[in-house]
């Protein structure tokens, strides 16, 4: 299932980019990482980290490029990786780019666990990052078919230890669970990316209580830096997808 539109925007609005060149093609990759499908049959996709806010993913033999700055190739992309991770078992997702600074090499993966209206765990990758297109600290959790969430922390120009809140975060900051075809839950914080089942506008909802203990190591390129190994917790609030199928609220607690 691809990425709600309001989370598009939010992809837009406040992360960096977050995937792979294939040698040769693309900006230099900052660094890649082995991903595991949430679907649990055991397939991996490759996710790189590039110099210019692009995107690329590697599955299955296959990759798919997509700029920050377009809302078509973001949601192409997440579609085909969800075909990909739902389709049969076994499987990888290939090598990454060469170039800048740690092309292809792994992070340290995160896991996470959801409770309350609905159940379920599973494995992500996080990372924190400053480019030049983008003022603050960038937060990213995603695990390429159910669980999103970004914030920009404002007044920051470095990941640090400490504890982050909506409070320190910029406008369209947000996440999502996604549950299966039926639907899901969001996290959302302005009208950029709130909207209810419909496409609607709606006003904000969730919560999320971000604590980095220790940033880990940073790599820099071509004016951006970094942070594929953060430390910490994350405790994300989010209560159903306003006028869809399901109710009640989830909270997911991510282990960095």
């Amino acid at each position: 299932m691809p990425l709600r539109p309001s989370l598009s925007k939010l992809a837009l609005l406040s992360l960096i980019a977050m995937p792979a060149a294939l040698a040769g093609c693309g900006s230099p990759a900052l660094t890649c990482q082995t991903q595991t499908c949430s679907t649990g049959n055991g397939k991996t996709y490759q996710l790189c980290v590039n110099t210019d806010d692009s995107e690329t993913f590697n599955y299955g033999g296959m990759s798919c490029h997509a700029s920050t700055m377009n809302t078509t190739e973001l949601e192409s992309c997440s579609t085909k990786v969800t075909a990909f991770c739902s389709e049969g078992s076994g499987g990888s997702g290939g090598t990454g780019g060469t170039g800048g600074a740690g092309g292809g090499s792994s992070g340290q993966p995160c896991t996470y666990t959801v409770s309350g209206a609905q159940t379920a765990t599973g494995t992500c990758t996080a990372y924190g990052a400053v480019t030049p297109s983008n003022p603050g600290v960038v937060f990213e959790i995603v695990d390429g078919a159910t669980l999103d969430f970004a914030a920009t922390v404002t007044d920051a120009t470095t990941l640090a230890d400490g504890i982050y809140t909506e409070a320190d975060a910029a406008p369209g900051f947000g996440g999502e669970l996604t549950v299966g075809t039926t639907g899901g839950y969001l996290l959302c914080s302005s009208g950029d990316n709130c909207n209810d089942a419909n496409g609607d506008p709606t006003p904000a909802q969730g919560s999320f209580d971000l604590d980095i203990t220790d940033p880990g190591p940073s790599q820099g390129a071509g004016g951006s830096t970094l942070w594929m190994a953060p430390q910490g917790t994350l405790v994300i609030t989010m209560p159903a997808v306003p006028g869809g199928a399901l109710s009640g609220t989830v909270t997911v607690n991510v282990t960095l």
